[in-house]
């Protein structure tokens, strides 16, 4: 689990990434940006109704993404917040595919500090 530190957890954090932030997209996702100001990134995960509707197909899909994440989390730039939007096929997709998706488009947007395989 990723410590609390690195969590988005209010919702006026959410709505200020969806308002203010930079967004990428990708196969699995839509990563939403912005600086926060913090000596940490922190991480918030959405994957919605619409996408998968089963609660539990739902809540594993955020673990997968969250344990990617974990793996990440120190190797990221500092002083961000992420959010991690799931697009239509995610639930499909492998834990290896998950990571090359999110390790590519962090990359891309200069946040992954060190590279990973």
């Amino acid at each position: 689990m990723l410590p609390a530190d690195y969590r988005l957890r209010h919702p006026r954090d959410f709505e200020r990434i969806y308002k203010e932030g930079k967004t990428l997209r990708t196969a699995l996702f839509r990563l939403k940006t912005r600086p926060n100001g913090l000596l940490q990134t922190r991480v918030g995960i959405v994957v919605p109704n619409k996408i998968i509707k089963s609660a539990v197909a739902r809540n594993r899909t955020k673990r997968q993404i969250r344990n990617v994440f974990e793996e990440l989390i120190l190797s990221l730039q500092s002083g961000y917040d992420i959010v991690a939007l799931a697009q239509p096929g995610i639930s499909e997709a492998s834990h290896a595919a998950i990571k090359q998706d999110l390790v590519s488009a962090l990359s891309k947007i200069r946040l992954l500090q060190k590279t990973h395989e």
